[in-house]
């Protein structure tokens, strides 16, 4: 049997970032699922023990297919996508603008840890381009 742990009707609050796992735009090293992973469940560690907002969520594997801007030509990328809904239960208190701003403190980690330029960020219906400079 399962018993309803918050009874109150919460509107799902769901994020997913998207993370290219080939570095750069000119074809780098290829990062693994396991190393977006790694890297996420560090940052959670680190945002518990210091008390900070944290957002569980999982990593789907996926390939992201656009046109290159130069070449004109279909591209497959392999992606990561960190996935989950704010909490009611442990995160009903963070603001939309603290879930934003946690997502962005993690893609900037990811980005320079898998030497990305851009992370796309979806937050309730909203999508962010995250480029770094």
């Amino acid at each position: 049997m399962l018993i309803i742990v918050n009874e109150e009707n919460q509107v799902a609050r769901s994020f997913r970032l998207t993370i290219g796992l080939i570095e750069g735009y000119s074809g780098g090293k290829l990062h693994t699922q396991e190393e977006v992973g790694e890297i996420v469940a560090e940052w959670l560690l680190e945002q518990k023990r210091d008390n900070k907002p944290y957002l569980p969520g999982c990593i789907i594997a996926g390939t992201i297919f656009y046109y290159g801007r130069e070449s004109a030509k279909l591209i497959a990328e392999p992606v990561a996508l960190y996935e989950g809904d704010v909490s009611p239960e442990y995160n009903a208190g963070l603001t939309d603008a603290d879930v934003i701003s946690t997502l962005h403190e993690l893609a900037v980690i990811l980005a320079e840890r898998l030497n990305q330029v851009r992370i796309y960020l979806r937050y309730n219906g909203v999508i962010q381009i995250l480029q770094r400079s």
